[in-house]
């Protein structure tokens, strides 16, 4: 399934596949940090994470990951991001499931944080007893059901 007006999507797209499986392509980003940095896409056209199917997901994370391993093994890397922005309020730009896979060198450029809330960037946070019994209990319960 594919949406035309996705840049994801676009048959311009093909041009820039330097690897793919079944569910998911490779292609490397136009505006690195580091050479070599790519986005992981979803073959279908699905907006955000929750949209995924597991084997969507897993074929995913599993060539990220791979990815992953050759920025640290073969073009010994310090470091890398994976990065998965699902709906606009985490900061996610285009409407199409993918993950950044950045590779990093210490140094290279300072930690993005803007993520982080302000106000807890500001102290250490704690939480409670009560908090973590409380997520506990809804993680617990809603895990389970899977």
């Amino acid at each position: 399934m594919f949406d035309m007006e996705c840049p994801f999507c676009s048959p311009q797209i093909e041009k820039r596949v330097i690897y793919e499986n079944s569910l998911a392509r490779l292609i490397l980003t136009q505006d690195a940090i580091n050479p070599g940095q790519a986005l992981v896409l979803s073959k279908r056209h699905i907006a955000t994470l929750y949209e995924l199917n597991e084997n969507e997901f897993n074929a995913m994370y599993l060539l990220a990951k791979r990815v992953a391993d050759i920025f640290i093994n073969t073009f010994s890397y310090d470091g890398v991001n994976l990065l998965l922005n699902s709906g606009v309020a985490a900061g996610q730009t285009i409407p199409h499931a993918h993950i950044h896979i950045v590779p990093r060198i210490l140094g290279d450029v300072p930690i993005a944080r803007e993520w982080l809330n302000p106000l807890l960037q500001r102290k250490e946070y704690n939480p409670t007893h009560t908090e973590l019994m409380h997520y506990s209990k809804i993680f617990k319960n809603e895990l389970e059901k899977s």
